[in-house]
């Protein structure tokens, strides 16, 4: 089982963790004024680039700490862009695939009980499926930033189930760091009259997104290296340089 806290603690000592945090908040602190301002069309064309960026900084990361090198976000663009290719050619057709048969699902399958909700709640397993098939996916690639790992199809199916439990659980820890780092904020505002629409207040939550991410980076590349099959070598390589004989790690794979 991943760990939250370990994750936390890698975000926290990430190098340069307060130059990059400030940094990559921009984009956020951005995104988040062109929606107040009502101007939707930037708003998504900005949302989207946005979002593009923190899944490929993610993507970078998880390998990073399957690697063990103490870095989660990069300044590398040359990198970023190469990553980014990688990525759209590794998860982009099952992400087609899976959201086009998630649609034509919810949209033309109804069940016949009479129960309250039971459409609802189908969706939402279907969503839950599709999205955990797809996370399942974008891991694998990132673990070790190869393409073929993606289309692994014995190692995802696996997977998935793991991948599934851990995000359930996972879910509720980050509601509750957010609700307390957020919350205290929000609360001390709120005593001395300050709008949550402050500027400061806004660009505080953008830093406290990007801190998401690399949390969500670590946790994943737990994740990753916990559930997804890698090959021998790895795990040899994990143990020697964790300082255990190379002989134990079969039991342990």
């Amino acid at each position: 089982m991943a760990s939250f806290i370990d994750a936390f603690n890698d975000a926290l000592s990430e190098k340069h963790v307060i130059l990059k945090m400030l940094l990559f908040a921009i984009p956020v602190y951005i995104s988040v004024n062109l929606y107040l301002s009502k101007n939707m069309v930037s708003f998504y064309v900005f949302l989207t680039l946005t979002l593009i960026l923190f899944l490929v900084l993610m993507s970078i990361g998880i390998n990073n700490i399957c690697s063990n090198k103490h870095e989660i976000f990069t300044f590398n663009i040359i990198k970023m862009f190469f990553v980014l290719i990688r990525m759209i050619v590794a998860v982009g057709p099952a992400a087609i695939i899976l959201f086009g048969s998630g649609f034509i699902i919810v949209k033309n399958v109804v069940l016949p009980f009479d129960v309250p909700n039971i459409n609802l709640y189908f969706q939402i397993f279907v969503w839950a499926v599709v999205g955990t098939i797809l996370l399942t996916s974008y891991l694998s690639f990132s673990k070790n930033s190869n393409i073929v790992d993606s289309y692994n199809f014995a190692a995802l199916y696996e997977a998935t189930s793991d991948v599934l439990i851990n995000v359930i659980f996972l879910i509720p820890q980050l509601v509750i760091f957010n609700g307390i780092i957020v919350g205290f904020v929000w609360y001390v505002m709120y005593c001395i009259n300050i709008p949550v629409t402050h500027h400061l207040f806004l660009f505080y939550c953008s830093v406290v997104a990007v801190f998401n991410v690399a949390i969500l980076a670590s946790f994943f590349a737990q994740l990753a290296y916990d559930v997804i099959k890698g090959k021998d070598d790895e795990y040899r390589d994990k143990f020697y340089m964790s300082g255990c004989k190379s002989d134990n790690y079969d039991k342990y794979k």
